[in-house]
């Protein structure tokens, strides 16, 4: 499918589904999908539980290593997640980086087909869009994800990227992103810790 074509179904959506609704249907919604529905909807499972965790304001702090020696770069910046369905989580990230103001959008979730923790980031540093996938141990306290990225240390290819999320409390988490390098050498890259505001 060209371009246009994908342009005009998408504007054509709208139109189509509300052809399907008569007057009576198009008053508020009310909870959950309606009876005759309800059997072909999914439900979220124990691996959607943690979704609801996210929901608020977290104070960030980052320190990125944007070289395998020395000492890392620190900044600020604020992140306001949402649930989305009891499926996903929806992110919005506002900073700086290197005196340049950041912004980035997100969302995390399980994927129940792929049977994997699955995610999507976009921010207005690149025009790529990193995706995301991967595990959680049993408590989904520490998740484990893999993907693939830009090389930010200058080469001309793409480098492997492991991201490992970990929730010290109810209150408090960290996000660290390593690249690999030489050998396989997961070296790291940025760390982010978070701390929900009251």
């Amino acid at each position: 499918m060209n371009r246009q074509i994908g342009l005009v179904a998408l504007l054509a959506l709208p139109a189509v589904a509300l052809a399907g609704f008569s007057a009576q249907d198009k008053k508020a919604p009310e909870k959950g999908p309606p009876a005759d529905m309800q059997g072909m909807m999914p439900q979220p499972g124990p691996h959607h539980a943690r979704i609801k965790d996210f929901e608020g304001t977290w104070d960030c702090d980052v320190q990125s290593f944007m070289a395998p020696e020395g000492m890392p770069a620190t900044s600020k910046a604020v992140e306001v997640d949402r649930p989305v369905g009891g499926f996903w989580n929806v992110m919005d990230a506002t900073g700086s980086f290197g005196g340049m103001a950041f912004q980035g959008h997100g969302t995390s979730g399980y994927d129940s087909k792929k049977k994997k923790h699955v995610g999507t980031w976009i921010d207005n540093f690149g025009d790529y869009i990193m995706l995301s996938e991967g595990d959680c141990d049993g408590t989904c306290k520490v998740e484990t994800t893999y993907s693939e990225s830009p090389d930010m240390m200058g080469g001309p290819g793409m480098v492997k990227v492991k991201n490992v999320h970990t929730w010290v409390d109810k209150d408090n988490r960290t996000y660290e992103m390593f690249m690999q390098g030489e050998g396989g050498k997961w070296n790291p890259w940025i760390k982010i810790t978070y701390k929900r505001r009251k």
